[in-house]
């Protein structure tokens, strides 16, 4: 693990964040938002190119896609399941994680995140961004 993975996680941690990006160059993105808005949010902003570094509590196989999409280079996350390392790995982003389970569950434990849901056959990270996208517009709605 980089010096810079290792300064997210400690951000991570010590200021009870859920996800951290950096560029290594004095930018920090930080939120405590649940789930997979903090990324959306970040692609989604004027950040720049990158590339960048990003330490999250939990990477599913929709946040993976996402960190296609954000240019992101190195993840650290607490929890990160099966098919989200594949991805990850698949794309030349270096991966470390404390716990590696097979599918992310929702918050009550009983069933799949809905975004494991929602990330069912999609391999393209401009298809996730847009499937999240209209989910969490029709979240606001509803």
């Amino acid at each position: 693990m980089n010096k810079l993975i290792d300064q997210l996680k400690l951000i991570l941690n010590q200021e009870e964040l859920t996800c951290v990006i950096t560029d290594g160059n004095g930018f920090f993105f930080k939120s405590s938002e649940r789930g997979i808005n903090p990324l959306y949010e970040f692609i989604n902003g004027n950040h720049g190119p990158g590339p960048f570094y990003l330490a999250d509590k939990i990477i599913g196989k929709a946040a993976a896609l996402l960190c296609i999409k954000a240019n992101i280079i190195e993840v650290y996350s607490m929890v990160v399941s099966t098919s989200a390392k594949v991805i990850l790995n698949d794309n030349s982003i270096d991966c470390s994680f404390d716990q590696e389970v097979p599918h992310i569950m929702n918050r009550t434990q009983t069933g799949l995140c809905p975004m494991e849901g929602l990330s069912t056959g999609v391999k393209d990270p401009d298809v996730m961004l847009e499937k999240i996208g209209t989910w969490l517009r029709s979240m606001k709605s509803s």
